[in-house]
């Protein structure tokens, strides 16, 4: 039932006032109290139901055995910095090219014998076809120096060939029997055949000179007494092939006779035969057998007492030899018997080629 407080006293109203008061203060109180209840349950409800949601999610965390890391990064190498070079012109070659031959080696085995080194004129070459040449050359020098020297050829070059040499040098000084004359002649020919090569040879050299320089006021010499007379003869003939046969054979029989004497009857002869014979095995592999005799005798006459020796030395020498353009091996044994006294000698030796042919090295 409402009230009303306008025709109420003062007083009335204030006790009326202060028992409103009381009665919401009594309602503030005990709402309140049912808040601290309501939240005493739902925190008491909440650790009931706190140990099973931990459960859940370790049961949850065993089932899963992989991990997945996702990654948005991507590593990226920065573009190298590009180097300009700046041309510049080349400048203009001055130089001359050296111009150089490469002859490869031969890889032959030449029986190469010692000459002598003379500087004169260069003498026509026998084995060289030049065709029909004729030459004469005459001279005449001071210290009554006459010189002759005069070549000729025969023969086609095909068939036959034969060449002539001469020459004649001699001269006069001012001492007492300073004088000398040198005279050599030398013939050489070959005859062909379809598969031979027969070919010969003569050589002549007579050297003249005289002992000089002597106190001529002292000692009294005739120009017999003062002579030094030379006489050098050499004789040589052999066959050989040009063209090899079905079996790949070579052969090469030559014998050669030399004789030697002076103006006091002293006499050396020499008597050499060689026949060597090669056998071809393809292109690298090959046999040779070379046989050798070399029958020298010498001896004195107006002397005592007279001198006579005999030097006679017989070789057979069969070897293998391996030729390649870059090495070549020759091993072999040498058997020889001097003067009826065996010894056996080696026979090995190899060459080799060496930066392009530019170095070898030799062994033996």
């Amino acid at each position: 039932m409402a009230i009303n407080q306008k025709h109420l006293s003062k007083p009335t109203k204030m006790k009326i006032l202060n028992k409103e008061y009381s009665m919401i203060n009594i309602q503030a109180s005990n709402l309140k109290r049912y808040r601290l209840i309501y939240a005493g349950s739902f925190l008491f409800i909440a650790i009931c139901l706190l140990p099973i949601v931990g459960i859940a999610q370790k049961d949850t965390l065993k089932k899963r055995t992989t991990i997945d890391i996702n990654s948005a990064y991507k590593p990226v190498l920065r573009n190298a910095v590009k180097i300009n070079f700046s041309a510049s012109h080349l400048n203009a070659d001055t130089t001359h090219p050296n111009l150089t031959y490469n002859i490869p080696a031969q890889n032959l085995f030449y029986a190469y014998q010692p000459i002598p080194l003379k500087p004169l004129a260069l003498e026509m070459d026998t084995n060289l076809y030049l065709g029909l040449r004729n030459y004469v050359k005459v001279g005449y020098g001071n210290f009554s120096t006459p010189y002759v020297s005069a070549g000729f050829s025969f023969g086609d070059g095909k068939k036959f060939l034969a060449n002539v040499y001469a020459n004649y040098i001699s001269s006069k000084g001012k001492i007492l029997y300073q004088d000398y004359s040198k005279l050599h002649l030398k013939a050489a020919g070959s005859y062909f055949m379809p598969k031979n090569e027969v070919y010969a040879g003569v050589d002549v050299k007579l050297n003249e000179n005289f002992l000089y320089g002597y106190d001529t006021s002292v000692y009294t010499y005739t120009k017999k007494d003062v002579r030094q007379q030379f006489q050098d003869i050499s004789i040589r003939g052999g066959i050989r092939n040009t063209a090899t046969g079905e079996y790949g054979i070579n052969y090469n029989p030559n014998i050669e006779v030399n004789l030697f004497t002076n103006v006091n009857k002293l006499t050396e002869t020499s008597v050499v035969v060689t026949a060597p014979v090669e056998k071809q095995f393809g292109e690298a592999f090959a046999f040779k057998v070379e046989g050798k005799a070399d029958i020298t005798s010498y001896t004195t006459k107006n002397s005592f007492p007279n001198v006579k020796l005999n030097n006679n030395v017989f070789q057979v020498a069969p070897s293998f030899i391996l030729s390649t353009p870059r090495f070549s091996i020759n091993a072999g044994i040498l058997p020889t018997w001097d003067n009826g006294n065996f010894i056996w000698l080696p026979n090995v030796y190899a060459e080799a080629q060496i930066k392009e042919n530019v170095v070898a090295f030799q062994a033996g």
